[in-house]
């Protein structure tokens, strides 16, 4: 049956409207369905369970001919898959299926929907048949099937499905072009307006001119899609010339003119459409768009939800409209439920979807920048679901690109993710230079700009572009492009050129009043747009004095934040020390990006490793690049070297140095010094945590250097042998050192002596005798001679190589010490004749040049903390005067201001100053048993003060620092464990962490150390070592830094550039003033034993002291609530007094506790008494006048003998103590006389009162005894 030429192209409009709409399994039945008809030995096959078809969808099987299917929805995306798919299932094909029936030919049948993408598919062809030459391989396209099906019978066809009955053709045409309209909807234009002009030829043949009108209209509206919006005006144009009863063009034509802001134009056209039909749909949806772009007023009664309730499709572009109009005015739920009515009415519309973006979107909070975050993420995850559902039908276009693209560059901002944020803008910036320079683009373009910097090609090519626009370019658009010329420092000549050249005059007027600094002027031009009037700011370096002036103008108020423009402005000018006093009002935490950026290089600059940690860690979390994060990490490292953070700098040098050994992103001399300080803090951590240790030797195994510095051997490598008590390969090193340096200094050799006969000497037996014989590679002094030979071929350092060629080496060779050598010289009368005075392996060589280096420089004071002392032996016995001498001088240094410190109320915080450390300071006043450690005034309502302070932190929780002074007494005391349960929210700055690991260094046991020396009151002394005390000592310390450490965010550092330009801040030690800053900083009070340090820091910098309270006030008001006892608190009150502590109150009541206990218990310890130091806390040098000393022991001794729980013998002992203790130049004797007169003569007195009951007569009694062991006091 013959099919005539109108057939024929229905046939093909329908043919074609299957290939375009099937996909998947529907297409594989559409192809089968054909080959059914035109094959009679085509055979299908079906998948089997979970072996699948083997690779073949259909096979012929007598010829040797396979088919394989494959139709996604966009062939053009998805080719790079479709190689794959053809490669994968020809070889599972020729696994499975080449035994029942030879492979002669495969056919991969790909629904490329005519568009002809097949350059990956061709060249995996070639592939295959390179490696099966045997086989045919045929790409089977939507022609190829084509071709196939217009062979097929007019019955088959029909049996197909398909329809020749011309009375339904037109009608099929337009259900064809409905279709296209869906692709349209979808956003898919390019795909649309292909489809539709296939289809071109076929409606033309029609000759039905409303036919022809839709398909006309349909083409212009995938034009303005496609942003070839000049054309599809023209081509409205003409319809409305060819068409004037038909409103549609008109209107469109409207929406354009409406979007490039040509409002007259739009309101004429949608003034011509009225004329033609007033009731169309077109016409109130293009008046309701006008009146949602002018931003009218709309009245929300009026609002029509039955609308068109015939076509969904026109009824779902009103919904997206009036969703808009109630989420405008606030009204989210009506929004809602509009647009997702939208949605269900027409789920292919792509324009529905980003409406209810926006909302999304705009309905984000701003004041919460957590929240933010997690609503944007939700955002990010609409977007991917919009992405995943229309991208699968092909390629968008660039403007639903740049809208989708430009919610995820805001997600990128607020998410600071700058990396990410660059590409996007960069990809907009691409897309929209392909797009119709309308105001929607212009507005989005100048967005762009305000977050990236283009490069000058891309900046040329966006200048050439608006002026080849033939458009009015936005305001906003325009200062963008000042910012982007200020950007590359050409305002004043390109800038210029370009405004001047688009006939900008304001902007020509605005440039040359910068240039000619009329401030007012530029003011004038800036004041109405204060966002420019930042911007400009911050990019216009050129003038910088200019630019202040500017800032000075400036409103004051948050949004502008001047502290930040200027902290800019300085920047740019290198004055950093100006910018890095505007950074210390900032928070660091809160800055962006592109701040926190500037502020590295400021602190970096000013060495304010506490800024700078914040400002890497916040960089930290917003950097992807993975080389930028390296590099910041690195810093980040150094930082906490510098900030002593040790801890924290072995867990990220360990990564960094793992980086590294990956990438190899740092050259070698980078890499040593990595490994330097990674292993220098672990060991500097090893103070307190011996697993640092360990660590620091598997780092060095780990990362081991190929060739490593003579410094990182001597000082790195050495010492991690040595603190992991590996003396000999610490020795080996020290050798490996100086054979790779060869040749040192003096002093070089002379700096080993202390490691080498001090450290190693002390485990290892460092012997210097002589070798028996001179033997290969060994060393040689010849006696009266400097110089030394090599005999041998090995390293010879510094000595005179002798090799195995030269004649004397034989000479040389086996001789012992004392044998003599000759040097011969036979052109000369004179030989010589030496006599070997050493014989030294290399070890005892550079052993020997140590100590011999070490003696010839010392002797002169040449060496670096070392002073000769000679101490000569007189008659059997050591001559100590020159060394009294030296400890004389030593002493002397310190006397005068020690002298002033014992007269004067001064801060211990200027003695540790002068003593050399707060240790020694304490350690003066102890040993010189003279000056004190002010603790407090001595005032009643003061004291009261520090434990109204100690209460609120106690009971309330309250956060506050601890310094040096408090922090070593209750360590040393082994109190911080027990009491840190009542104070969880103690800071400590990083600063008295390090004090106190410096003082376990100290403490801790060194081998040959068997006591200490001193110099007390014109003597010398000395202290035998008590190992046991020290280890006690030394774990009370050790728990506290563990303590101290338990909370990392309750350690606080602060570095000097961050402390006041003033002695008390710039001097003091960090241990001693830290905590007072940082307390200062953050209105806290301070733990503290030297208040006066808070006062002198008051007058020096004009702050305001923080709250202080000392330990004593702090264990006492603990003692007070039954959080210690008493025995601990009297514990530490003679710690206290120990070292000199003042004032600590004492009354008769504290007496009696010590001995009797909070109780009046039989059971009393009169030792007790020594425990409060009475000797000191009674006496006129602490305060306390004879008389009110006196008053206190009379009353508690006059409690104790009308105590008749108190025996004869216990008040005895009791008397005994008190006698002994008390402050006074009296005897013994006479005091006890003086005691007891008075005591009788107070009972007499009041006789009645005293007598409670019988025990009368034990009174009496112990009176007795007393007066008896008066009389034999000595």
């Amino acid at each position: 049956m013959s099919i005539d030429y109108v057939d024929n192209n229905y046939l093909l409009l329908q043919f074609r409207d299957r290939i375009y709409s099937k996909q998947g399994i529907e297409y594989q039945s559409f192809f089968e369905n054909i080959m059914d008809k035109a094959f009679t030995d085509f055979q299908k096959i079906r998948p089997y369970g979970n072996q699948g078809d083997g690779g073949n969808d259909g096979y012929r099987k007598r010829s040797g001919i396979y088919y394989q299917v494959y139709a996604p929805n966009t062939p053009q995306i998805k080719e790079s898959q479709a190689a794959k798919k053809f490669k994968k299932d020809f070889i599972t094909l020729k696994n499975e299926w080449d035994g029942i029936s030879e492979i002669k030919e495969y056919n991969f049948v790909f629904n490329d929907k005519y568009c002809g993408s097949i350059q990956l598919l061709e060249k995996t062809i070639s592939e295959l048949e390179k490696k099966n030459p045997n086989i045919q391989f045929n790409l089977y396209l939507a022609k190829n099937l084509e071709r196939l099906f217009f062979t097929l019978d007019k019955s088959d066809i029909l049996n197909l499905g398909f329809d020749i009955d011309s009375r339904r053709a037109l009608s099929n045409a337009y259900e064809y072009l409905k279709k296209v309209e869906i692709e349209l909807d979808r956003g898919i234009a390019k795909y649309a307006l292909k489809i539709l002009k296939d289809s071109k030829d076929i409606i033309e043949d029609f000759n039905d001119k409303t036919l022809s009108l839709e398909y006309e209209i349909l083409e212009c509206r995938c034009l303005n899609k496609l942003e070839k919006v000049d054309e599809a005006k023209k081509k409205y144009k003409s319809i409305t010339t060819r068409y004037p009863n038909d409103p549609r063009a008109f209107l469109y034509l409207a929406e354009i003119f409406l979007l490039d802001n040509n409002f007259d134009k739009n309101m004429e056209l949608l003034n011509k459409a009225e004329d033609i039909d007033s009731k169309h749909w077109l016409l109130k949806l293009e008046k309701l768009l006008r009146s949602i772009y002018l931003e009218e007023r709309i009245n929300i009664d009026n609002i029509n939800e039955d609308i068109y309730s015939n076509n969904k499709k026109i009824k779902a572009l009103f919904f997206r409209l009036y969703a808009v109009i109630f989420e405008k005015y606030g009204n989210t739920s009506k929004a809602d439920s509009f647009i997702e009515q939208a949605i269900r009415l027409n789920p292919e519309k792509f324009d529905i979807y980003l409406t209810r973006l926006f909302f999304v979107e705009n309905r984000i909070p701003s004041d919460n920048k957590s929240e933010m975050i997690t609503e944007y993420h939700k955002l990010f995850k609409e977007i991917k679901n919009i992405e995943e559902k229309f991208y699968q039908y092909g390629d968008i276009g660039a403007r639903n690109k740049v809208i989708l693209n430009l919610k995820k560059l805001n997600i990128f901002i607020v998410k600071e993710n700058y990396s990410e944020l660059k590409k996007i803008a960069k990809e907009i910036f691409r897309l929209l230079l392909t797009c119709y320079f309308n105001t929607q683009i212009q507005h989005i373009l100048a967005n762009i700009l305000k977050n990236i910097r283009l490069s000058d090609d891309e900046f040329n090519l966006l200048l050439e572009h608006i002026e080849n626009s033939q458009k009015e370019s936005l305001e906003e658009l325009l200062k963008v492009l000042i910012l982007q010329f200020n950007e590359r420092n050409n305002l004043f000549t390109e800038g210029k050129y370009f405004f001047r050249k688009i006939e900008k005059q304001s902007y020509c007027d605005f440039i040359n009043n910068i240039e000619c600094k009329n401030i007012n002027e530029v003011y004038s031009f800036l004041k109405n747009d204060i966002e420019f009037a930042v911007s400009f700011v911050i990019t216009m370096k050129e003038l910088p004095e200019f630019r202040r002036c500017i800032i000075e103008r400036l409103p004051d108020n948050k949004t502008i934040q001047k502290d930040k423009l200027l902290l800019l402005t300085y920047y740019d000018e290198k004055k950093f020390s100006e910018a890095f006093e505007i950074l210390k009002r900032v928070n660091l935490k809160k800055l962006n990006y592109y701040e926190a950026k500037v502020a590295l290089e400021i602190t970096k600059e000013k060495k304010a490793w506490d800024s700078m940690a914040i400002v890497l860690e916040k960089l930290l979390k917003r950097e992807k690049n993975e080389k930028e994060k390296f590099f910041l990490k690195h810093y980040l490292f150094k930082t906490y070297i510098n900030l002593e953070k040790y801890r924290e700098a072995i867990k990220i040098g360990e990564e960094v140095l793992r980086q590294d050994s990956e990438n190899n992103y740092l050259k070698d001399g980078n890499k040593e010094i990595l490994l330097f300080n990674t292993i220098f803090a672990c060991i500097e951590r090893g103070k307190i945590d011996k697993n640092a240790l360990r660590k620091a030797k598997d780092i060095l195994n780990e990362y081991r250097l190929v060739k490593p510095s003579y410094k990182f051997k001597i000082a790195i490598e050495t010492e991690v042998y040595l603190v992991n008590k590996q003396p000999q390969k610490a020795l080996n090193s020290i050798i490996e050192a100086v054979k790779l340096k060869k040749v040192l200094t003096a002093n070089e050799y002379a700096e080993l002596y202390y490691t080498l006969f001090i450290r190693i000497g002390n485990v290892i037996d460092l012997k210097l005798d002589s070798l028996n014989k001179v033997k290969e590679n060994t060393f040689v002094k010849l006696k009266n001679k400097e110089h030394w030979y090599l005999i041998g071929d090995s390293n010879e350092l510094d000595a005179k190589k002798i090799t195995k060629t030269n004649s004397y080496y034989t000479i040389f060779k086996d001789k012992k010490v004392g044998d003599k050598i000759v040097f011969e010289n036979k052109y000369s009368s004179e030989n010589s004749e030496e006599t070997i005075e050493k014989i030294y392996t290399i070890k005892e060589y550079i052993l020997w040049k140590s100590l011999n280096n070490f003696v010839d420089i010392s002797k002169d004071n040449f060496v670096n903390y070392v002073q000769r002392v000679e101490i000569p032996e007189k008659e059997g016995n050591l001559d100590t005067r020159y060394l009294k001498k030296f400890m004389e001088d030593q002493n002397k240094k310190e006397d005068s201001f020690f002298e002033m410190y014992c007269k004067s109320n001064l801060p211990i915080a200027l003695l540790a100053v002068n003593e050399g450390g707060l240790t020694n300071a304490i350690g003066r006043i102890q040993q010189e048993n003279k000056g004190f450690i002010n603790f407090s005034t001595g005032k009643i309502e003061e004291f009261e003060k520090q434990k109204e302070i100690a209460k609120r932190v106690i009971e309330k929780d309250e956060s506050f620092y601890i310094d040096g002074t408090s922090a070593t007494i209750l360590s040393e005391a082994g109190l911080i464990k027990k009491i840190y349960t009542y104070i969880p929210n103690l800071r400590i700055p990083q600063s008295v962490i390090t004090l106190l690991v410096n003082i376990t260094e100290k403490i801790e046991y060194t081998p040959g150390q068997v006591g200490y020396m001193g110099y007390i009151n014109d003597k010398i002394t000395f202290s035998k070592l008590e190992k046991e005390k020290r280890t006690s000592i030394l774990n009370n310390f050790l728990e506290s830094i563990k303590v101290f450490e338990k909370q990392p965010k309750n350690v606080s550092v602060i570095s000097l550039a961050n402390k006041a330009d003033r002695f008390s801040e710039q001097k003091i030690p960090p241990e001693l003033c830290d905590a007072c800053i940082l307390a200062q900083n953050e209105n806290l009070p301070v733990l503290t034993e030297d208040y006066l340090y808070l006062k002198l820091n008051e007058l020096e910098t004009k702050k305001t002291a923080p709250e202080y309270f000392s330990s004593f006030a702090l264990l006492m008001t603990l003692y007070e609530k039954g959080k210690i006892s008493f025995n601990e608190y009297l514990n530490f009150f003679s710690y206290l007094t120990s070292y000199r502590f003042k004032f600590l109150p004492l009354s008769s009541d504290d007496i009696k506790k010590a001995v009797f206990g909070d109780e009046n218990k039989i059971d009393c310890k009169p030792k007790n008494i020594k425990k409060l130091n009475l000797s000191l806390t009674l006496s006129e040098e602490y305060g306390v006048s004879f008389n009110e000393a006196f008053r206190i022991v009379e009353i508690f001794l006059i409690k104790v003998l009308q105590n008749n729980a108190v025996s004869i013998e216990t008040m005895e002992k009791i008397f005994i103590e008190i006698t002994e203790a008390f402050p006074t130049k009296m005897s013994q004797k006479n005091l006890g006389q003086i005691l007891l007169r008075i005591c009788f003569k107070v009972m007499e007195n009041n006789n009645s009162k005293f007598i409670l009951h019988s025990g009368k007569q034990l009174m009496y009694k112990k009176a007795i005894r007393l007066i008896k062991l008066v009389e034999s006091f000595d």
